[in-house]
């Protein structure tokens, strides 16, 4: 009898482009990522997620092996039964994910589990586990259980639900600068009196930089640093005193980690945090100075004292690239990249540091940089003029350099009998097409409006929630309902699809919809159950954003929904495409299957047994 692995590592990726990513592997732009997956794995081509194509239900059902309705998060917001039909949370708490993970069945036989930023893992479940993060897709940042209490109009006339983003533990990131940029606090420049140590060559200027606490989850007691201007470089000073120096900068430079304390609701707390000089003109006219988010050094680990135990001498425990600050013009896309490495530098060496200094079985993480990334540039990238597009493509390779080099330093804590798995939680695609369900649904008729342009509720039969979900009004079901259970509810079903298969998009003469259904006729596409609209639709590939409302078959432009599922280890086939149709789902039963390791209860995917050497194997 063989003796079956009892080690596994799975790397999260949050929306790569499939096939691009792919392609970068076979070009050898990605030697770690190639190596483990396209010459000693299985790739699995055709590797499809749920509908929606969405961040917090998907990461769940990979976790439990489950379909988004038997986890009851079945959208990035998730509406409660019940509740007012505005209203709704976002799903990426532990409490929220009704179905067995992995990690809970395999610690009831005693195995082990080490948790990296892995979504709705926070607050932990299993006592005895290492878990870092998880109450968000960042550490340090923290989902808003809040209730969505308003459909707001845009200017464009569409009507969507309000979005409550995650907030940081103590502050995102900030710019001072000399000039005005959408979000930067703006300092002037002034003649150093009063100031300390001041040295006696070449001219000086100085400013006050008071700091941004903004998103912040903890109440921030104010505070202002200064900032002085000698011989080209920048001089940030917690006092009017170059004695009191915290890092000395000359342009495009980044300051090594620093650690302050800061006095917060909670008491004087510690963070961490770099800076750089984005930009320092000769006459200090244009300057302009990056501080990352301050990302708490305790708070986000199980069991609490992990925290301390971890350290990286680049790397930041806080979120990584900020593309709103390269929108906004506040930096250059190099900039964006390097912030980005710091966050996977540091999940490089927590994983190193907890693989070889802690008892685990499994190891599972997250990473959600290509999300963010194709939420910034995919409308870049699928410029048709070559020149446009190459900085954004560079870009896109550093990017994916980081991710592989991060891969690099965990899998170097694996033997030859770990099992190591890539996956993703669902693609990306450029911007196309406008798209707004509730814009639709008014012009049908079934949602409708005050002079306030607040949802009138004794006239609205139906409104659009999330991704895919229309929810009819029901009658003792829904707390404002005017559709009659029954024979009604029906015939407003019907009415709403008719409607939808019929719309034409005015700017484009296109269908948007290629997808709609009643709730009774979507357990196919694994959506059922009261955590569902009463109406299930999906656009294609030419309509809307990223991500979220497509099929998880929509290609276009550069972009794919499809996910990514590869592995590699004992018993697994050696450089194999796999061509069968594989979910996402499907991840976890393979696991299980590979290992002997107890299977999730509610699981519901298959083993894929033809990435197996031997699926029969004893």
């Amino acid at each position: 009898m063989q003796r079956k692995p009892d080690k596994v590592i799975i790397i999260g990726l949050d929306a790569p482009i499939a096939p691009r990513l792919y392609r970068l592997c076979k070009e050898g732009h990605l030697p770690t990522l190639n190596r483990l997956f396209l010459e000693q794995g299985v790739w699995a081509r055709h590797c499809l997620v749920p509908l929606p194509t969405i961040t917090p239900s998907n990461w769940a059902a990979i976790a439990t092996g489950a379909w988004p309705s038997t986890l009851e998060i079945t959208d990035f917001n998730v509406h409660v039964p019940g509740d007012e039909l505005n209203k709704a949370h976002q799903g990426l708490f532990s409490d929220d994910v009704h179905a067995e993970t992995i990690y809970e069945a395999i610690a009831k036989v005693g195995k082990k589990s080490i948790l990296l930023n892995y979504p709705s893992t926070w607050p932990p479940k299993v006592e005895d586990s290492i878990v870092l993060g998880g109450a968000s897709i960042a550490l340090n940042t923290w989902a808003q259980n809040v209730q969505l209490t308003t459909i707001h109009q845009l200017e464009d006339e569409v009507i969507t639900w309000g979005q409550a983003g995650s907030l940081v533990t103590y502050a995102g990131p900030a710019l001072y600068s000399t000039q005005l940029y959408p979000g930067a606090t703006v300092i002037k420049f002034y003649q150093p009196g009063g100031w300390g140590n001041l040295s006696g060559q070449g001219k000086a200027v100085a400013a006050q930089m008071p700091l941004q606490f903004r998103g912040n989850l903890y109440q921030m007691e104010p505070v202002t640093w200064h900032i002085l201007v000698q011989e080209g470089k920048a001089i940030v000073c917690e006092k009017n005193d170059v004695a009191t120096a915290i890092t000395t900068l000359a342009e495009g430079q980044w300051s090594p980690v620093i650690t302050k304390e800061f006095r917060t609701g909670k008491g004087l707390r510690k963070a961490v945090f770099r800076m750089k000089l984005v930009e320092l003109s000769p006459d200090t006219e244009r300057f302009r100075l990056l501080v990352t988010s301050l990302a708490a050094t305790e708070g986000w680990t199980h069991p609490p004292s992990l925290a301390a135990e971890i350290k990286s001498a680049e790397g930041l425990p806080g979120p990584g690239l900020s593309w709103a600050g390269h929108r906004y013009g506040w930096h250059g896309l190099n900039t964006a990249v390097e912030m980005q490495y710091f966050e996977d530098a540091f999940f490089a060496d927590a994983a190193a540091y907890l693989l070889k200094n802690k008892p685990w079985n499994l190891f599972l993480m997250h990473a959600h940089s290509p999300d963010h990334m194709y939420h910034a540039i995919a409308d870049a990238l699928d410029n048709p003029d070559p020149e446009k597009r190459k900085p954004y493509e560079e870009a896109e390779l550093a990017i994916y350099k980081s991710i592989d080099d991060m891969c690099a330093g965990i899998c170097a804590g694996a033997d030859d009998e770990t099992i190591i798995a890539i996956i993703s939680d669902h693609g990306a695609k450029p911007t196309t097409g406008h798209f707004g369900i509730n814009r639709i649904l008014v012009e049908g008729g079934f949602l409708s409006r005050n002079e306030r342009r607040e949802v009138d509720w004794s006239k609205t039969k139906a409104v659009g929630h999330g991704s895919v979900h229309i929810f009819i009004s029901v009658k003792g079901r829904d707390p404002h309902g005017i559709v009659e259970p029954g024979e009604e509810y029906r015939r407003v079903q019907e009415e709403i699809i008719k409607w939808l298969y019929e719309y034409n998009d005015p700017e484009s003469g296109k269908k948007p919809i290629v997808l709609a259904l009643k709730k009774e006729d979507a357990r196919f596409i694994g959506l059922y159950g009261n955590w569902v609209g009463d109406v299930v639709y999906a656009v294609g590939g030419d309509f809307s954003y990223q991500h979220g409302p497509q099929l998880p078959t929509a290609q276009h432009g550069i972009g794919d929904l499809r996910g990514v599922l590869a592995l590699t280890g004992p018993n697994i086939k050696k450089g194999m495409v796999l061509e069968r149709t594989v979910w996402i789902q499907d991840l976890v039963p393979t696991i299980c299957y590979l290992t002997g390791w107890p299977v999730p209860a509610q699981a519901e995917g298959a083993v894929i047994y033809q990435a197996m050497a031997g699926p029969n194997l004893k």
